[in-house]
């Protein structure tokens, strides 16, 4: 399976939905944070919130996506 489509199931059941941040930041790495014109915008348009991507908060669908997704 593609990289991406592995970090998406894994960010999906951990949290039970879909952060654009750590999505980003699962599939680039680091190498993300070197393109800041691009982050600035994401945190501009309300697209990532930094605080709630490192702290790795859930969301009350968590545990049904990952029984669904194993």
């Amino acid at each position: 399976m593609a990289q991406h489509a592995q970090v998406l199931r894994r960010i999906v059941a951990a949290r039970g939905r879909v952060k654009p941040g750590a999505l980003v930041l699962g599939v680039q790495g680091l190498a993300a944070v070197r393109n800041l014109p691009r982050l600035l915008r994401m945190l501009v348009r309300g697209k990532i919130n930094p605080a709630r991507t490192l702290l790795g908060l859930k969301t009350a669908a968590a545990a049904a996506a990952r029984r669904i997704l194993g």
